[in-house]
């Protein structure tokens, strides 16, 4: 059986839940721009995101006995916590006689936590984040006398950071807590602040990090602003019903979720989001389906409910949550049929479909479940075992007894930022399976929107990055948004494959990860039309399939590309450079592996040069276009102007701004506070869309903003 990606499955099980008669939303694109249609007309697609949460709760100067009230808006029988969040102010806050009870059974949720044994009463059910070296603020210790008249309490005391930057440190009970959706709850405890502070006080679960439960919850107040304004599109949480076989679905906190959404908005079209993360039972059941973690991890200690997830792989984990799925889907669409817009299964990490711990330092993978999925997939690539060998060049390789490769394998970087394509195959492979257990199916959707300027990624060079490689991969990829989107003209983004299959055409193409390449996708990357400009971002081509290639990377810039080792990976402009408009140096400050210099440019083609003096960035043309070698990992909007400028490319402003174009509408976010100069091309009146207001005349208008105005215009 060739496993389903897990989205499809839970998708096509949750679709073949659906009644006939149900509410239809659609996304048209038969025309150039789609549209979100409802029962065939078309609808605002603004959407409003939210989830019940805490208003703070104000602790005057001095000690006070606080009482506070919350309604459950979701059940949780074992596994809710409850935080305490001090914000960014230096000073100290003590607690005692802290309580939690149900007002609708009379029991306590939170037994009296007096701290009257000393640290015994703090350890066996408090706990505080982030802890060690990430721990700049706080220190928590329970003291006699700091509790109210003058019984032990807990003193968390708190200074501000040395560099400013004030992590999420919080209190937090362990999460043993139990709440039962609808129920309404009364929090009891004593307080001492100095000075007076906000706090915020809420009941959570780990893993999705939805809201249980807080006072002051300002989520329905927010939906009725959204509905004033006509967003009817609401995605919020909502929880899956996930039973024992012998016992019976409780429907009631999935109902609770949707039915508090249209008691502020009777008009709200939902979209819930749906955590997939199996419950207790299930993972105790299934142990070998449940994540597994390299030796002397604690899944207990880990952030973000990494202890829950199961092994996406699995077939048994996909088999039961599409089941459950489906379940849900079906019992919604006939409580709430004429409001249902669609259902967001979310999983893993912060449910947002990448691996729990994604961020931390233990690596998973290490489950029996992930190991037959390993197996099962090298047996697809493969075929047999006589290509798997020789692929890997391990003659006792077979493919029914290849190891998920060790920890210390996959920390190893032998060869720098990436893997070595012939010895390191093992780990390329792994990479690749895990990527395919986790990946979407996405339906194809027509092209609507063309900008001139394209970053593209591809996906597979990603795969060939070893431990270590944030160094190159924050800066020139999570980092490299930031000038991107400032660079003062739309910009779209693409995967690396729709441009080899000629899916996109634009005059500036910023290739940020096209490190590997075969001979045929190289060739349909330089297909490009005539005129248009190529940025290549650090190390393009370096990998021709499963060896390294200078010979590919000069195909692909036009420029030969030599290894350098300066001591930091730093480009500052020449002056040729600085005549064009760069000021700014950029890069990496310290070493990067490997690193490359376009060592055959001229003079007049170099704009930055490394701290050696041999060229960083460089630009060539050529009666194709121009090429743009960039070998520092980053980009700034500088650069990007200056090659957008060469490439033809239209650009509404020459300074930082975010601009969003399409047809008659251009949207302009301010980066700075000042006078913001548009050029929009062509002559006639300018209005504001949202005022009605005239605020110009074409091409040339000049708008006064603040950083974070936004406008949207028509012209």
């Amino acid at each position: 059986m060739n496993p389903a990606v897990l989205i499809v499955a839970l998708l096509t099980a949750a679709s073949l839940a659906q009644p006939a008669a149900a509410l239809t939303v659609r996304v048209d694109s038969a025309g150039e721009a789609p549209r979100t249609l409802v029962e065939g007309k078309p609808v605002r697609a603004r959407m409003f995101w939210g989830a019940p949460g805490a208003r703070p709760v104000y602790f005057a100067e001095g000690a006070h006995q606080l009482s506070l009230e919350f309604v459950a808006v979701a059940d949780e029988p074992t596994n809710a916590t409850m935080h305490f969040r001090f914000g960014d102010t230096p000073g100290e806050v003590r607690l005692d006689d802290i309580r939690v009870t149900d007002l609708d059974t009379g029991q306590d949720a939170v037994p009296a936590c007096t701290f009257d044994r000393g640290e015994t009463d703090f350890t066996r059910d408090w706990a505080f984040w982030p802890t060690g070296e990430q721990n700049t603020v706080g220190t928590v210790a329970v003291t006699p006398g700091a509790g109210r008249d003058g019984s032990g309490g807990l003193r968390v005391t708190l200074k501000a950071p040395a560099d400013g930057k004030w992590p999420d440190f919080h209190l937090y009970h362990q999460p043993n807590l139990a709440l039962v959706g609808g129920h309404r709850y009364r929090i009891q405890l004593w307080a001492f602040a100095e000075p007076a502070r906000d706090v915020r006080i809420h009941f959570t679960r780990p893993g999705i990090w939805d809201t249980l439960g807080a006072p002051g919850d300002v989520f329905a107040s927010q939906l009725r602003l959204a509905a004033e304004v006509g967003v009817d599109f609401v995605s919020f949480p909502c929880p899956l019903p996930w039973p024992a076989p012998d016992q019976p679905v409780n429907w009631s906190a999935a109902d609770a979720a949707c039915a508090a959404v249209l008691a502020a908005n009777p008009r709200a079209l939902l979209l819930p989001r749906i955590g997939m993360d199996p419950p207790d039972w299930w993972r105790r059941a299934h142990p070998d389906h449940v994540m597994g973690w390299e030796p002397g991890t604690d899944p207990a200690s880990l952030l973000y409910g990494a202890a829950n997830g199961a092994v996406v792989a699995s077939l048994v984990y996909r088999r039961d949550a599409a089941e459950r799925l489906a379940a849900l889907v079906a019992h919604l669409e006939e409580r709430f049929r004429d409001h249902l817009a669609g259902y967001h299964p979310s999983g893993q990490h912060t449910g947002e479909w990448f691996y729990h711990n994604s961020w931390g330092s233990a690596l998973s993978g290490y489950a029996p479940a992930d190991t037959a999925a390993w197996r099962t997939w090298l047996r697809a690539r493969y075929g047999s075992n006589d290509v798997l060998q020789e692929a890997w060049g391990d003659p006792a390789a077979t493919c029914d007894t290849a190891e998920v490769p060790s920890p210390a394998a996959r920390r190893a970087a032998p060869a720098g930022v990436f893997r070595d394509p012939v010895a390191e195959r093992p780990l390329i492979d792994f990479a690749e399976h895990r990527q395919e257990a986790m990946d979407e199916e996405l339906l194809q959707h027509p092209t609507a929107f063309h900008p001139q300027v394209a970053a593209v990624v591809d996906e597979r060079s990603m795969l060939r990055m070893a431990a270590g490689s944030a160094v190159v991969g924050r800066p020139g990829l999570y980092e490299a948004r930031a000038p991107l989107g400032h660079l003062g003209a739309p910009c779209g983004q693409y995967l690396g494959d729709d441009v080899v299959a000629g899916r996109v055409s634009a005059k500036l193409s910023v290739f940020l990860t096209e490190f590997c390449l075969s001979a045929a996708e190289r060739t349909a990357l330089l297909k490009a039309p005539a005129g248009s400009t190529r940025l290549w971002c650090y190390a393009p081509g370096y990998h021709d399939d499963y060896r390294v290639s200078p010979e590919a990377m000069q195909e692909l810039t036009g420029f030969t590309l030599a290894p350098v080792s300066p001591g930091k990976a730093w480009a500052t402009p020449t002056e040729v450079g600085r005549k064009l408009g760069l000021r700014q140096a950029f890069g990496v400050d310290g070493p990067v592996r490997p690193l490359f210099a376009a060592a055959d440019a001229q003079p007049e083609e170099v704009l930055a040069t490394y701290p050696d003096g041999s060229p960083a960035v460089a630009r060539r043309d050529s009666a194709d276009g121009a090429s743009l070698f960039v070998g520092v990992p980053g980009l700034t909007s500088e650069l990007l102007r200056l090659a957008a400028r060469h490439a033809g490319v239209h650009l509404f402003t020459q300074t930082d701004c975010n601009v969003y174009a399409n047809g008659p509408f251009v949207a302009v976010h301010a980066a700075q506070n000042g006078p913001l100069e548009l050029d929009l091309g062509r002559t006639g009146a300018v209005r504001d869309v949202l005022s009605g207001e005239t605020v110009g005349q074409g091409p040339r208008v000049v708008l006064t903003l603040q950083r974070g105005d936004t406008r949207v215009l028509r012209y």
